[in-house]
């Protein structure tokens, strides 16, 4: 994994949970804002003494029409506002957990790649102290039988371009 593309999908995830905020946020305000009005609402229809109702042929609401009119178009503002919020709010975390998932499998899958890499580091460090001890043979024999330390030698260059092609592989 790419230490770049890891911190581009990190600043991406808290990009999205800052504007799941603020929709939350919104939300909130836009709650709040329905609270206050419908309070004003019933502040017009308490506010009626109760002689007034008995004795005026009119009721607040046709006294306060345009008031009330604008007071529920607000509430009505808020609420469609709210639903739309709301929608986005549930797509960006739908999105957060997919990219969540993305960044939990990709640390998965580097803390993978280190185990790996760590157990190909140990194997070749063995075949190299393996190589090492023959080369020590080997250099004992060269004066003693030439044609079997060559042969030693032999193989120990094989060995070395294999575990290069292996390391090469990786």
């Amino acid at each position: 994994m790419l230490t770049e593309d890891y911190n581009v999908l990190t600043e991406l995830l808290e990009d999205l949970k800052r504007e799941a905020g603020e929709a939350d946020r919104a939300i909130e305000a836009n709650l709040r804002r329905i609270r206050e009005t419908e309070a004003y609402v019933e502040a017009f229809t308490d506010a009626e003494s109760e002689d007034f109702k008995v004795f005026s042929p009119r009721r607040a609401e046709v006294l306060h029409k345009e008031e009330l009119q604008d007071a529920r178009q607000r509430i009505l503002a808020c609420q469609r506002e709210n639903e739309e919020l709301t929608e986005r709010r549930k797509l960006l975390h739908g999105r957060m957990g997919r990219l969540r998932e993305l960044l939990d499998h990709m640390e998965r899958e580097t803390q993978r790649q280190v185990r790996e890499a760590g157990e190909l580091q140990a194997k070749t460090l063995q075949s190299l102290r393996a190589l090492a001890e023959r080369i020590d043979r080997s250099s004992a024999c060269i004066e003693r039988n030439p044609i079997q330390a060559r042969q030693e030698f032999a193989i120990i260059g094989k060995s070395l371009r294999e575990l290069a092609e292996e390391m090469d592989n990786v």
